[in-house]
């Protein structure tokens, strides 16, 4: 991985994210720490140059819950929602590493459920504006169904997370997951995937 990222913030958050080196959600650290990050955070919006590194350190490794609060903290501070200045400062990748990331500790499902509609609608657009079969698919549309099998695999492996994404997918979009796969999905792929929901 490290040798096929070019070298950039983007490289950075990455080989940071694989270190696996993230605070476990049950590791509560003192008071002092969320008030040194949201200090770090606040100084790193303000430079004028870089910052990116240090706000990565954070949001890579600190839990969901000490990051939400170190965002109550950034903004009874400075009265901004650190997502949305994070994101505005970073508008490339690395802008939308620190939003996915957290969009999570803010409302995991929330954000599960975003990313499944986004790639069941990409798949459903992509049929309806194509009459290719399944044997001809382009690599384009292969990346389209690995990333469908990959959302849904990785919430497979959490049970109580997938209902609670399944439940937050019905209430935004107004149908169950199972029924949206079935409406992308033919044949046995179809029924395998709707059966990995429906687990």
């Amino acid at each position: 991985m490290e040798k096929e990222l070019k070298a950039d913030k983007f490289k950075t958050a990455v080989m940071m994210a694989l270190e696996g080196r993230r605070q476990e959600e049950q590791d509560i650290y003192p008071r002092e720490y969320v008030e040194r990050d949201v200090e770090g955070l606040v100084r790193s919006v303000n430079a004028e140059k870089g910052g990116e590194t240090a706000m990565l350190e954070v949001v890579l490794r600190r839990s969901d819950a000490h990051l939400r609060e170190v965002m109550r903290g950034y903004q009874g501070r400075t009265g901004e929602n650190f997502a949305r200045v994070a994101l505005g400062r970073s508008g490339d990748l690395v802008g939308e590493v620190l939003a996915h990331i957290l969009n999570g500790a803010i409302n995991r499902p929330a954000r599960d459920a975003l990313l499944l509609h986004h790639a069941i609608r990409d798949i459903s657009s992509t049929k309806s504006a194509s009459s290719k079969t399944s044997s001809d698919k382009d690599k384009p549309d292969e990346i389209r169904y690995e990333l469908l099998i990959s959302r849904v695999i990785r919430l497979h492996w959490d049970r109580a997370h997938m209902a609670r994404v399944k439940r937050d997918y019905e209430g935004k979009y107004g149908k169950s997951v199972e029924a949206e796969l079935e409406g992308c999905l033919r044949g046995d792929f179809g029924e395998f995937m709707g059966e990995i929901v429906s687990a």
